[in-house]
């Protein structure tokens, strides 16, 4: 499962660089940090995105083979992902499995 990041007031790339950290390449969900997330900001070009991944099966669609397209991984606090995914979406979130 995905979800993405969309701040107010600023750009994802400004959040992610303020309240993430980033990491070198894609990780496995067993080596994120105890309460924080990974979150993938990929360039398509005309735009980006940035994927909060919670679960294997959103792990393995951003990490396809066949994905071309620039990225750069951050792990993030959860709590700073309150108030930038949907408001409805963040006890999913907070609560998902690793």
């Amino acid at each position: 499962m995905l979800f993405y990041v969309n701040p107010t007031g600023g750009s994802k790339e400004a959040f992610l660089n303020r309240e993430g950290t980033v990491i070198p390449a894609m990780i496995p969900l067993d080596q994120v940090p105890e309460k924080s997330r990974l979150v993938v900001l990929a360039d398509s070009g005309t735009f980006t995105a940035a994927a909060v991944v919670c679960e294997a099966t959103g792990w393995d669609r951003i990490n396809r083979a066949r994905d071309s397209r620039p990225k750069t991984y951050y792990t993030v606090p959860t709590a700073k992902l309150t108030g930038v995914v949907r408001d409805h979406l963040f006890p999913e979130i907070a609560s998902a499995r690793l």
